[in-house]
């Protein structure tokens, strides 16, 4: 149960564009989801950019693939 309630917590924080795992601000180098990028959210940070929709698939790959889905 404690599984897919955090997988679920997880898409949840993808749909807002930040990091399921480290939450993105401030990212973490070795986070096996976001590879401690910068680019995370809806609008500049003024470090990065606003999260891109390939890379928003690709952390969702990230996740779905280790989280069991």
């Amino acid at each position: 149960m404690k599984r897919w309630l955090r997988y679920w917590v997880g898409r949840y924080r993808l749909a807002w564009k930040y990091c399921p795992v480290c939450n993105s601000s401030p990212p973490k180098m070795g986070c096996w989801v976001c590879e401690g990028s910068y680019d995370y959210g809806s609008s500049p940070s003024g470090l990065g950019g606003p999260l891109s929709a390939e890379r928003a698939l690709l952390w969702r790959t990230r996740w779905d693939r280790v989280m069991g889905r």
